[in-house]
Protein backbone atom coordinates (compact mmCIF):
# COMPACT_ATOMS: atom_id res chain seq x y z
CA UNK A 1 0.00 0.00 0.00
CA UNK A 2 2.87 2.40 0.64
CA UNK A 3 4.75 1.88 -2.62
CA UNK A 4 3.03 4.90 -4.16
CA UNK A 5 4.45 7.34 -1.58
CA UNK A 6 7.59 8.05 -3.67
CA UNK A 7 5.43 9.70 -6.34
CA UNK A 8 4.74 12.61 -4.04
CA UNK A 9 8.19 14.01 -4.94
CA UNK A 10 6.95 14.88 -8.49
CA UNK A 11 6.26 18.62 -7.71
CA UNK A 12 10.05 19.20 -7.77
CA UNK A 13 9.66 19.41 -11.57
CA UNK A 14 7.34 22.37 -11.09
CA UNK A 15 10.10 24.25 -9.27
CA UNK A 16 12.50 23.41 -12.06
CA UNK A 17 9.91 24.57 -14.61
CA UNK A 18 9.43 27.83 -12.74
CA UNK A 19 13.18 28.43 -13.00
CA UNK A 20 12.97 27.75 -16.75
CA UNK A 21 10.01 30.11 -17.12
CA UNK A 22 11.85 32.81 -15.15
CA UNK A 23 14.87 32.40 -17.40
CA UNK A 24 12.67 32.59 -20.50
CA UNK A 25 10.91 35.70 -19.17
CA UNK A 26 14.30 37.28 -18.62
CA UNK A 27 15.32 36.35 -22.16
CA UNK A 28 12.01 37.77 -23.48
CA UNK A 29 12.68 41.01 -21.68
CA UNK A 30 16.18 41.16 -23.18
CA UNK A 31 14.78 40.40 -26.66
CA UNK A 32 12.07 43.01 -26.19
CA UNK A 33 14.68 45.57 -25.10
CA UNK A 34 16.79 44.70 -28.18
CA UNK A 35 13.75 45.13 -30.41
CA UNK A 36 13.01 48.53 -28.88
CA UNK A 37 16.65 49.58 -29.33
CA UNK A 38 16.62 48.33 -32.92
CA UNK A 39 13.31 50.09 -33.57
CA UNK A 40 14.61 53.37 -32.13
CA UNK A 41 17.82 53.05 -34.13
CA UNK A 42 15.81 52.28 -37.24
CA UNK A 43 13.47 55.23 -36.69
CA UNK A 44 16.42 57.59 -36.13
CA UNK A 45 18.17 56.37 -39.27
CA UNK A 46 14.98 56.32 -41.28
CA UNK A 47 14.55 60.10 -41.36
CA UNK A 48 18.21 60.47 -42.48
CA UNK A 49 18.10 57.91 -45.27
CA UNK A 50 14.48 58.03 -46.42
CA UNK A 51 15.15 60.13 -49.48
CA UNK A 52 18.68 58.87 -50.22
CA UNK A 53 18.76 56.66 -53.35
CA UNK A 54 22.04 55.07 -52.14
CA UNK A 55 20.56 54.04 -48.77
CA UNK A 56 17.17 52.93 -50.03
CA UNK A 57 18.28 49.30 -50.45
CA UNK A 58 19.76 49.23 -46.97
CA UNK A 59 16.43 50.46 -45.56
CA UNK A 60 14.63 47.63 -47.37
CA UNK A 61 17.10 45.06 -45.98
CA UNK A 62 16.67 46.44 -42.44
CA UNK A 63 12.92 46.36 -42.89
CA UNK A 64 12.93 42.68 -43.94
CA UNK A 65 15.33 41.74 -41.11
CA UNK A 66 13.21 43.58 -38.51
CA UNK A 67 10.02 42.00 -39.83
CA UNK A 68 11.59 38.52 -39.71
CA UNK A 69 12.84 39.09 -36.19
CA UNK A 70 9.41 40.26 -35.10
CA UNK A 71 7.75 37.17 -36.64
CA UNK A 72 10.25 34.85 -34.93
CA UNK A 73 9.77 36.67 -31.62
CA UNK A 74 5.98 36.47 -31.85
CA UNK A 75 6.03 32.76 -32.71
CA UNK A 76 8.49 32.10 -29.89
CA UNK A 77 6.28 33.99 -27.44
CA UNK A 78 3.21 32.04 -28.57
CA UNK A 79 5.06 28.74 -28.12
CA UNK A 80 6.42 29.76 -24.71
CA UNK A 81 2.95 30.84 -23.58
CA UNK A 82 1.43 27.54 -24.69
CA UNK A 83 4.18 25.49 -23.06
CA UNK A 84 3.85 27.56 -19.90
CA UNK A 85 0.11 26.90 -19.79
CA UNK A 86 0.74 23.14 -20.20
CA UNK A 87 3.36 23.16 -17.46
CA UNK A 88 1.08 25.09 -15.12
CA UNK A 89 -1.79 22.67 -15.80
CA UNK A 90 0.50 19.70 -15.27
CA UNK A 91 1.82 21.19 -12.01
CA UNK A 92 -1.67 21.94 -10.71
CA UNK A 93 -2.85 18.43 -11.57
CA UNK A 94 0.09 16.91 -9.76
CA UNK A 95 -0.46 19.12 -6.76
CA UNK A 96 -4.16 18.25 -6.63
CA UNK A 97 -3.44 14.54 -7.02
CA UNK A 98 -0.79 14.67 -4.34
CA UNK A 99 -3.17 16.48 -2.00
CA UNK A 100 -5.96 14.05 -2.76
CA UNK A 101 -3.60 11.15 -2.34
CA UNK A 102 -2.30 12.50 0.96
CA UNK A 103 -5.82 13.06 2.21
CA UNK A 104 -6.83 9.60 1.08
CA UNK A 105 -3.76 8.09 2.71
CA UNK A 106 -4.56 9.90 5.92
CA UNK A 107 -8.14 8.76 5.73
CA UNK A 108 -7.11 5.20 5.01
CA UNK A 109 -4.66 5.27 7.87
CA UNK A 110 -7.35 6.49 10.22
CA UNK A 111 -9.84 4.01 8.86
CA UNK A 112 -7.45 1.12 9.33
CA UNK A 113 -7.29 1.96 12.97
CA UNK A 114 -11.06 2.12 13.40
CA UNK A 115 -12.65 0.14 10.54
CA UNK A 116 -12.09 -3.33 9.13
CA UNK A 117 -13.03 -2.35 5.56
CA UNK A 118 -9.46 -2.41 4.24
CA UNK A 119 -10.30 -3.92 0.85
CA UNK A 120 -12.63 -1.08 0.03
CA UNK A 121 -9.94 1.54 0.64
CA UNK A 122 -7.39 -0.51 -1.25
CA UNK A 123 -9.70 -0.42 -4.26
CA UNK A 124 -10.04 3.33 -3.97
CA UNK A 125 -6.28 3.76 -3.69
CA UNK A 126 -5.75 1.53 -6.73
CA UNK A 127 -8.32 3.55 -8.67
CA UNK A 128 -6.61 6.83 -7.77
CA UNK A 129 -3.23 5.43 -8.77
CA UNK A 130 -4.61 4.44 -12.18
CA UNK A 131 -6.15 7.91 -12.57
CA UNK A 132 -2.85 9.49 -11.63
CA UNK A 133 -1.01 7.35 -14.22
CA UNK A 134 -3.60 8.30 -16.85
CA UNK A 135 -3.18 12.00 -16.09
CA UNK A 136 0.58 11.73 -16.27
CA UNK A 137 0.28 9.99 -19.63
CA UNK A 138 -2.08 12.72 -20.89
CA UNK A 139 0.34 15.44 -19.72
CA UNK A 140 3.24 13.68 -21.40
CA UNK A 141 1.29 13.33 -24.64
CA UNK A 142 0.33 17.00 -24.50
CA UNK A 143 3.97 17.93 -23.96
CA UNK A 144 5.02 15.84 -26.94
CA UNK A 145 2.37 17.52 -29.08
CA UNK A 146 3.62 20.92 -27.93
CA UNK A 147 7.18 20.04 -28.85
CA UNK A 148 6.05 18.73 -32.22
CA UNK A 149 4.07 21.92 -32.83
CA UNK A 150 7.11 23.99 -31.88
CA UNK A 151 9.26 22.08 -34.34
CA UNK A 152 6.64 22.63 -37.05
CA UNK A 153 6.61 26.37 -36.34
CA UNK A 154 10.38 26.49 -36.46
CA UNK A 155 10.34 24.70 -39.81
CA UNK A 156 7.77 27.14 -41.17
CA UNK A 157 9.79 30.08 -39.91
CA UNK A 158 12.92 28.74 -41.59
CA UNK A 159 10.98 28.34 -44.83
CA UNK A 160 9.64 31.88 -44.58
CA UNK A 161 13.12 33.17 -43.85
CA UNK A 162 14.44 31.43 -46.95
CA UNK A 163 11.63 32.88 -49.06
CA UNK A 164 12.30 36.36 -47.69
CA UNK A 165 15.98 36.03 -48.55
CA UNK A 166 15.06 35.04 -52.10
CA UNK A 167 12.68 37.99 -52.36
CA UNK A 168 15.39 40.23 -50.99
CA UNK A 169 17.81 39.10 -53.70
CA UNK A 170 15.11 39.61 -56.33
CA UNK A 171 14.39 43.11 -55.03
CA UNK A 172 18.08 43.97 -54.99
CA UNK A 173 18.39 42.97 -58.62
CA UNK A 174 15.23 44.93 -59.50
CA UNK A 175 16.52 48.02 -57.71
CA UNK A 176 19.83 47.81 -59.53
CA UNK A 177 18.03 47.53 -62.87
CA UNK A 178 15.78 50.44 -61.94
CA UNK A 179 18.77 52.55 -60.94
CA UNK A 180 20.41 51.87 -64.30
CA UNK A 181 17.16 52.77 -66.06
CA UNK A 182 16.86 55.98 -64.00
CA UNK A 183 20.41 56.98 -64.86
CA UNK A 184 19.70 56.35 -68.54
CA UNK A 185 16.50 58.40 -68.37
CA UNK A 186 18.31 61.23 -66.63
CA UNK A 187 20.85 61.33 -69.44
CA UNK A 188 18.04 61.31 -72.01
CA UNK A 189 16.15 64.03 -70.12
CA UNK A 190 19.27 66.17 -70.00
CA UNK A 191 19.63 65.73 -73.75
CA UNK A 192 15.99 66.69 -74.27
CA UNK A 193 16.44 69.74 -72.04
CA UNK A 194 19.35 70.83 -74.20
CA UNK A 195 17.24 70.30 -77.31
CA UNK A 196 14.37 72.31 -75.80
CA UNK A 197 16.76 75.11 -74.91
CA UNK A 198 18.08 75.19 -78.46
CA UNK A 199 14.53 75.12 -79.85
CA UNK A 200 13.52 78.00 -77.56
CA UNK A 201 16.48 80.03 -78.72
CA UNK A 202 15.64 79.22 -82.32
CA UNK A 203 11.99 80.11 -81.69
CA UNK A 204 12.97 83.44 -80.16
CA UNK A 205 15.13 84.22 -83.18
CA UNK A 206 12.32 83.15 -85.52
CA UNK A 207 9.80 85.26 -83.62
CA UNK A 208 12.01 88.30 -83.89
CA UNK A 209 12.50 87.61 -87.58
CA UNK A 210 8.73 87.23 -88.10
CA UNK A 211 8.03 90.47 -86.27
CA UNK A 212 10.64 92.20 -88.38
CA UNK A 213 9.13 90.76 -91.55
CA UNK A 214 5.62 91.81 -90.45
CA UNK A 215 6.88 95.33 -89.96
CA UNK A 216 8.48 95.23 -93.39
CA UNK A 217 5.24 93.90 -94.92
CA UNK A 218 3.23 96.65 -93.27
CA UNK A 219 5.70 99.25 -94.51
CA UNK A 220 5.51 97.79 -98.01
CA UNK A 221 1.71 97.83 -97.87
CA UNK A 222 1.73 101.48 -96.90
CA UNK A 223 4.27 102.30 -99.62
CA UNK A 224 2.28 100.44 -102.25
CA UNK A 225 -0.92 102.21 -101.25
CA UNK A 226 0.86 105.54 -101.59
CA UNK A 227 2.40 104.67 -104.96
CA UNK A 228 -0.79 103.19 -106.48
CA UNK A 229 -3.20 105.93 -105.41
CA UNK A 230 -4.14 108.42 -108.13
CA UNK A 231 -4.54 111.18 -105.64
CA UNK A 232 -0.99 110.61 -104.42
CA UNK A 233 0.31 110.69 -107.98
CA UNK A 234 -1.40 114.01 -108.53
CA UNK A 235 0.14 115.32 -105.35
CA UNK A 236 3.58 114.33 -106.58
CA UNK A 237 3.02 116.18 -109.86
CA UNK A 238 1.59 119.29 -108.24
CA UNK A 239 4.20 119.60 -105.56
CA UNK A 240 7.17 118.39 -107.47
CA UNK A 241 9.28 121.40 -106.53
CA UNK A 242 8.08 121.70 -102.91
CA UNK A 243 9.58 119.97 -99.88
CA UNK A 244 6.35 120.18 -97.91
CA UNK A 245 3.24 118.13 -98.61
CA UNK A 246 -0.25 118.67 -97.21
CA UNK A 247 -1.35 115.06 -97.62
CA UNK A 248 -1.56 113.36 -94.25
CA UNK A 249 -1.51 109.63 -93.46
CA UNK A 250 -2.46 108.14 -90.07
CA UNK A 251 -1.54 104.56 -89.11
CA UNK A 252 -3.54 102.87 -86.35
CA UNK A 253 -2.24 99.41 -85.48
CA UNK A 254 -1.19 96.78 -83.00
CA UNK A 255 2.30 96.11 -81.63
CA UNK A 256 3.31 94.99 -85.13
CA UNK A 257 3.63 98.68 -85.99
CA UNK A 258 6.02 99.52 -83.16
CA UNK A 259 9.03 99.12 -85.43
CA UNK A 260 7.67 101.64 -87.95
CA UNK A 261 9.11 105.13 -87.79
CA UNK A 262 6.56 107.45 -89.51
CA UNK A 263 9.22 110.08 -90.22
CA UNK A 264 11.23 107.59 -92.30
CA UNK A 265 8.44 106.25 -94.50
CA UNK A 266 8.32 109.10 -96.98
CA UNK A 267 9.21 112.76 -97.03
CA UNK A 268 6.33 113.43 -99.43
CA UNK A 269 3.59 112.83 -96.83
CA UNK A 270 2.94 113.74 -93.25
CA UNK A 271 2.61 110.38 -91.46
CA UNK A 272 1.42 109.76 -87.92
CA UNK A 273 0.95 106.61 -85.84
CA UNK A 274 -1.38 105.54 -83.01
CA UNK A 275 -1.18 102.22 -81.17
CA UNK A 276 -4.43 100.30 -80.75
CA UNK A 277 -4.12 96.62 -79.82
CA UNK A 278 -7.72 95.57 -80.61
CA UNK A 279 -10.60 96.57 -82.88
CA UNK A 280 -12.40 98.13 -79.90
CA UNK A 281 -9.36 100.26 -79.11
CA UNK A 282 -9.12 101.16 -82.81
CA UNK A 283 -12.73 102.39 -82.78
CA UNK A 284 -12.04 104.50 -79.69
CA UNK A 285 -8.87 105.94 -81.26
CA UNK A 286 -10.74 107.01 -84.43
CA UNK A 287 -13.40 108.77 -82.35
CA UNK A 288 -10.74 110.81 -80.53
CA UNK A 289 -9.05 112.09 -83.73
CA UNK A 290 -9.43 115.87 -84.00
CA UNK A 291 -7.58 116.44 -87.28
CA UNK A 292 -8.85 113.87 -89.75
CA UNK A 293 -6.10 112.67 -92.19
CA UNK A 294 -6.47 112.11 -95.92
CA UNK A 295 -5.62 108.41 -95.62
CA UNK A 296 -6.32 106.13 -92.66
CA UNK A 297 -4.38 102.83 -92.42
CA UNK A 298 -5.83 100.17 -90.07
CA UNK A 299 -3.66 97.27 -88.96
CA UNK A 300 -5.90 96.05 -86.13
CA UNK A 301 -6.82 92.44 -86.78
CA UNK A 302 -3.79 90.59 -85.44
CA UNK A 303 -4.81 90.25 -81.78
CA UNK A 304 -8.58 89.85 -82.25
CA UNK A 305 -7.86 87.01 -84.66
CA UNK A 306 -6.54 84.88 -81.78
CA UNK A 307 -9.52 85.44 -79.44
CA UNK A 308 -12.61 86.07 -81.58
CA UNK A 309 -14.44 84.28 -84.40
CA UNK A 310 -13.72 85.38 -87.96
CA UNK A 311 -17.31 86.59 -88.51
CA UNK A 312 -17.15 88.82 -85.44
CA UNK A 313 -13.89 90.38 -86.67
CA UNK A 314 -15.41 91.11 -90.11
CA UNK A 315 -18.58 92.61 -88.62
CA UNK A 316 -16.59 94.78 -86.21
CA UNK A 317 -14.35 96.08 -89.00
CA UNK A 318 -17.43 96.81 -91.14
CA UNK A 319 -19.01 98.79 -88.29
CA UNK A 320 -15.83 100.82 -87.77
CA UNK A 321 -15.65 101.73 -91.47
CA UNK A 322 -19.37 102.55 -91.69
CA UNK A 323 -19.27 104.84 -88.63
CA UNK A 324 -16.09 106.53 -89.87
CA UNK A 325 -17.50 107.18 -93.37
CA UNK A 326 -20.69 108.59 -91.89
CA UNK A 327 -18.65 111.29 -90.20
CA UNK A 328 -16.00 111.60 -92.95
CA UNK A 329 -17.38 110.33 -96.32
CA UNK A 330 -14.26 111.28 -98.33
CA UNK A 331 -11.75 109.61 -96.02
CA UNK A 332 -9.77 106.91 -97.77
CA UNK A 333 -9.34 103.84 -95.57
CA UNK A 334 -6.74 101.15 -96.14
CA UNK A 335 -7.26 97.84 -94.31
CA UNK A 336 -4.07 95.91 -93.69
CA UNK A 337 -4.91 92.22 -93.90
CA UNK A 338 -3.54 89.81 -91.28
CA UNK A 339 0.08 88.93 -91.88
CA UNK A 340 1.18 85.27 -92.20
CA UNK A 341 1.90 83.55 -88.89
CA UNK A 342 4.75 81.13 -88.32
CA UNK A 343 3.96 80.38 -84.67
CA UNK A 344 0.62 78.57 -85.16
CA UNK A 345 -0.56 76.86 -88.34
CA UNK A 346 -4.22 76.94 -87.29
CA UNK A 347 -4.05 80.71 -86.72
CA UNK A 348 -2.29 81.10 -90.05
CA UNK A 349 -5.17 79.28 -91.79
CA UNK A 350 -7.69 81.36 -89.84
CA UNK A 351 -5.89 84.56 -90.95
CA UNK A 352 -6.06 83.49 -94.60
CA UNK A 353 -9.79 82.75 -94.34
CA UNK A 354 -10.35 86.09 -92.62
CA UNK A 355 -8.54 87.84 -95.49
CA UNK A 356 -10.84 86.15 -98.01
CA UNK A 357 -13.94 87.18 -96.03
CA UNK A 358 -12.72 90.79 -95.79
CA UNK A 359 -12.08 90.92 -99.55
CA UNK A 360 -15.59 89.65 -100.24
CA UNK A 361 -17.03 92.20 -97.84
CA UNK A 362 -15.15 95.33 -98.98
CA UNK A 363 -14.13 94.51 -102.55
CA UNK A 364 -16.58 96.94 -104.18
CA UNK A 365 -16.80 99.45 -101.38
CA UNK A 366 -15.81 103.06 -102.13
CA UNK A 367 -12.80 104.58 -100.42
CA UNK A 368 -11.82 101.20 -98.95
CA UNK A 369 -8.66 99.39 -100.06
CA UNK A 370 -7.40 95.98 -98.89
CA UNK A 371 -3.69 95.25 -98.80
Amino acid sequence: MVKHVDKVTEPKRADKHEDIISEKNFQDKENHQKENDASKSYESDKSMTLYSPDKYMENIQAHFTTALEKICTQQSKLFDAKLKAVEETYTKLLENNNKNFSQLLLTVTKSLKTQPETDKFNGLISSLEKENITLKSAVKELRNESLLSAECWKSKMETQKSQIEQQKQTYEKSFKDLQIAIDTLQIQIQGKDDEITNIKMSLDDTTKTVEQKENEILSLKLTMSQDNTNEFQEVRSKHKNNTKNDKRVLIIGTSNTQGIDPTKLSSKFLTGKIKAYTLDKTEEAIQTIDDIPDVLVLHSLTNDLTTKPKEECVNKMDKIIEDTHKRHPDLKIIISLPTPRADDESLNIKAQMLSIMLKEKFNNKDNVTLL
